[in-house]
């Protein structure tokens, strides 16, 4: 019998967390029960009573509500058809209909699993005595017994009857476990209410039992409202604690306007060692972080990978691996930052730090670094989650400041169902050049659109797509007759990538790049021609990569 119910809850708890539509109702097919046997008068209406239930099996809800009213037409007091009507009813979310058809039928005439469906919406109508008599009727041993003892504890609970619903909760032994968290605190709330209320009735010296009469007349007036037990906060702030092994393979190809083609294999092992401030608790309304990341890297050839959209941390490392070409390249990083809750899902942070990369570990006289700072909101519902961030990135170069990247960035996510989902991200970059003779862009904007699945801890699969444009005045030493070069970059392409669990510990992945560019620049001089020679007007990159870690 325990393992039956641990089957069902594992079942439960699936449904509850893909948010399956009546996810936590009785099981639908129960046509060969007592009552589906209660058939009614007449060889027609049998015949149409069986419909119904074949339709009731199926799960074709809609036609056999429309069954099942048209037998109790004919014949309004066969309770097996008001009782599956009521059923279908419910599985529709049609709960007031339900509720009114429920309430028609002899509760002594429920099996478990009907009761438990009765239960339900009455709890959802929130006529809590008549759902604690409902679950009432589910006995030990049934799979659903746990599962009503939580609802009818919440039940006691919302009625004042804190001993009741402590009782129901240690009923609820074997729970799906978004539940089990949600149990502990209506538990121990109910708890400290009851001890709230055992130590008033003390020092009113017993004169509760003389104004019981009328306090039951504003009982459900002054209902105790349930625990605080909101969601925990999506907060974006999350250091990392623990250590990380990567390797990537990858082939790059570029091929220029005139088909001439260039190819690479290069290869990166990297090591990552972080630590920083632990999750907050679930009703945390804020937290404060903290952070300190260091990370090893041996390249093959790194110098020579076309950066494609980078982040202002790669193009840090880039910049490093492009002027120093070495061998291994380590980074560190330090920050900070605080995050408070504002709305119903809401959160609003910024955060500061330093991150640095040296050549060969070389921290003294090749050290490459850029403190930021980064202010963000988000907004995390259920369909749509959006965030909005703006960030500095000064770079250094032995403490003389070469330029300041500002990052605009916005992006939408639709949620197609918990597993799926389509994104959109807009992003500007603004630079800010403090050294003559650096050739970059004087600004960029980018668009990217992709579809992913990500099934936690076991597969997570990304495809997209992308769009980009650039202008800069600052291209040096390209052509002896014109120092400076004006130029104008278009870029687009696609994207894919695929991680696979193989353990909790153990990734491996592949991903893809295919890019198209376009050049131009309004004044003679050579811009076009080099940049097609230099970066390709096609790039493609594709990458095998596995990682373990280890969290703290």
């Amino acid at each position: 019998m325990k393992r039956l119910r641990l089957l069902l809850a594992l079942s439960c708890s699936l449904a509850w967390n893909c948010k399956i539509p009546g996810a936590i109702a009785a099981p639908a097919s129960t046509g060969q029960s007592s009552l589906a046997a209660n058939l009614p008068k007449g060889p027609a209406l049998q015949t149409l009573y069986r419909k119904a239930m074949e339709a009731y099996d199926a799960k074709h809800y809609d036609e056999a509500s429309d069954l099942f009213k048209q037998v109790l037409v004919k014949q309004p007091d066969h309770a097996s058809s008001k009782i599956f009507l009521a059923r279908s009813l419910y599985q529709q979310k049609s709960l007031a209909e339900a509720f009114k058809t429920f309430q028609q039928i002899d509760i002594k005439l429920l099996e478990p699993d009907a009761a438990y469906d009765y239960g339900q919406v009455a709890f959802r109508s929130n006529d809590y005595p008549t759902a604690i008599k409902a679950f009432a009727i589910v006995p030990n041993g049934h799979p659903l017994y746990d599962l009503a003892g939580y609802y009818g504890g919440i039940s006691a609970f919302k009625m004042g009857e804190y001993q009741q619903a402590i009782d129901l909760f240690d009923q609820a032994v074997v729970l799906p476990s978004k539940l089990v968290k949600m149990q502990k605190l209506y538990r121990k709330e109910a708890e400290k209410k009851l001890l709230s209320k055992q130590k008033h009735e003390l020092n009113s010296g017993g004169t509760t039992s003389k104004t019981s009469k009328t306090s039951k007349t504003s009982k459900t007036s002054e209902r105790p409202s349930a625990p605080v037990v909101a969601e925990p906060a999506s907060f974006i702030l999350a250091p990392l604690r623990g250590v990380l092994l990567s390797h990537r393979y990858m082939n790059q190809t570029s091929e220029t306007k005139k088909a001439l083609s260039t190819e690479f294999d290069l290869s990166r092992s990297e090591l990552t060692a972080g630590w920083g401030s632990d999750k907050p608790n679930a009703s945390a309304k804020n937290q404060w972080v903290y952070l300190a990341n260091v990370k090893g890297m041996k390249t093959h050839d790194g110098e020579q990978e076309i950066p494609i959209m980078p982040t202002p941390d790669e193009t840090l490392q880039f910049l490093a691996l492009a002027r120093h070409k070495p061998k291994t390249l380590a980074r560190t990083e330090i920050g900070g930052g605080f995050e408070t809750v504002i709305g119903d899902k809401g959160t609003l942070g910024v955060s500061v730090g330093a991150y640095a990369y040296a050549p060969d570990s070389d921290f003294k006289k090749r050290l490459m670094y850029t403190p930021y700072i980064s202010v963000f909101v988000s907004q995390n519902g259920a369909l749509f989650e959006t965030s909005l961030k703006a960030e500095v990135h000064p770079r250094f170069d032995d403490q003389k400041l070469l330029v300041t990247q500002t990052v605009e960035e916005g992006t939408i996510q639709f949620n197609i169902s918990r597993l799926a989902f389509l994104g959109l991200t807009g992003e500007l970059n603004e630079y800010s050049y403090n050294t003559e003779r650096l050739s970059g862009p004087d600004w960029n904007g980018r668009f990217r659109l992709q579809v992913g699945y990500a099934q936690k801890k076991s597969l997570s699969l990304t495809i997209g797509t992308f769009y980009e444009i650039a202008q800069g005045t600052r291209l040096y030493d390209q052509s002896p007759d014109v120092p400076l070069m004006k130029f104008n970059l278009s870029q687009s392409g696609a994207f894919a990538k695929a991680d696979m669990y193989l353990t909790s510990w153990w990734i491996v992945g592949i991903s893809g790049k295919l890019v198209r560019n376009t050049y131009s620049n309004p004044v003679p001089g050579g811009a076009q021609d080099y940049l097609d020679k230099s970066y390709g007007s096609k790039i493609s990159q594709f990458a095998l990569y596995t990682s373990l870690s280890k969290t703290f």
